[in-house]
């Protein structure tokens, strides 16, 4: 099949591109165009980055309330108890539900009720949802973004601690990330992880009902000290959050990993400048290298002169 092509796959309605790298992708995002670009340089894959809800997926949220405003209510309340950033509903309403809700500003400050109800058509989008066409370990997918693993990758799960570079990812196997350069969208970012993933979200009807997911995480920028913070509060949120039957069902599974990775955009950038210099300095070497070839040549030519005229 043809790389780069989108098309409908066998299984799900997410749409499907088959790439060689995740490096050519390209995000409005600086933030975002800087992880793709460290990503493997060699790595067979099927991107889903995009999903229609249909009026069976629709259906299936109502009846879960995966995603709704209560979900999010109750993840809120959660998440202030352990002083995480609060989710902004508008923001995490589907693309074509959000441009609604804004819309309908006006009822809504004249105390008419507009909760969003799920629909065929809304649209829900990921940002690095992969399925692997060979076998890699995890590490070796973002190894060229990520500095230090054991101090920048941290397990969160709260029924899976397995290590980030233990994991092995099958032929077949998904790797689902977020990413965002705020580290106060943590919540938010697990919140949409979890209405595409959830067993009570969007995860049959996007990636198909036999779709392996292996590993779940987040993508984040900022400095240790909040890094080191939001990774207990998360922690602390996956075991409050699993307690509740009623808010776990609409919870990405806790036993597949989870992992918090910290990739700061300077670190990103001065890797690339590196890059940039050592590529100018390969340059050089090169020009040096044809000078001094230009020379031999030349001192080759004098000495055959030289030797035709002792003849």
């Amino acid at each position: 099949r043809e790389e780069g092509r989108v098309e409908e796959d066998d299984e799900g309605h997410g749409d499907v591109k088959r790439l060689k790298t995740m490096r050519t992708i390209r995000s409005n995002e600086d933030y975002e165009t800087m992880v793709f670009s460290k990503t493997a340089a060699e790595l067979r894959l099927v991107r889903r980055e995009t999903v229609i809800s249909t009026a069976e997926s629709a259906d299936k949220l109502k009846e879960s309330g995966c995603g709704s405003r209560e979900d999010l209510r109750d993840w809120n309340c959660i998440g202030r108890k352990l002083h995480l950033a609060q989710i902004s509903l508008q923001n995490k309403l589907s693309k074509k539900a959000a441009s609604e809700a804004a819309a309908s500003a006006d009822s809504q400050a004249n105390g008419t009720k507009n909760n969003h109800v799920p629909k065929a058509g809304d649209i829900f989008q990921a940002d690095i949802c992969i399925r692997l066409e060979e076998d890699a370990n995890l590490q070796y997918i973002f190894n060229g973004m990520i500095a230090n693993c054991s101090e920048d990758v941290k397990s969160l799960a709260s029924m899976n601690q397995e290590s980030f570079n233990d994991v092995r990812v099958n032929r077949g196997e998904y790797v689902c990330f977020e990413i965002t350069r705020a580290i106060d969208k943590i919540l938010a970012k697990i919140f949409q992880l979890s209405r595409l993933y959830a067993p009570g979200g969007l995860k049959d009807h996007f990636l198909g009902r036999q779709a392996k997911i292996r590993a779940f995480g987040l993508i984040v920028s900022g400095n240790r000290r909040d890094f080191e913070s939001a990774c207990d509060k998360v922690r602390a949120f996956f075991v409050e959050t699993s307690k509740n039957p009623n808010l776990s069902k609409n919870l990405i599974n806790q036993s597949i990993p989870f992992f918090l990775c910290l990739v700061n955009h300077e670190t990103l950038y001065s890797q690339v400048t590196d890059l940039k210099l050592s590529v100018e300095r390969l340059t050089e070497t090169t020009e040096g290298l044809k000078e001094t070839t230009e020379g031999l040549k030349e001192t080759t030519e004098g000495l055959k002169e030289t030797t035709e005229g002792l003849k």
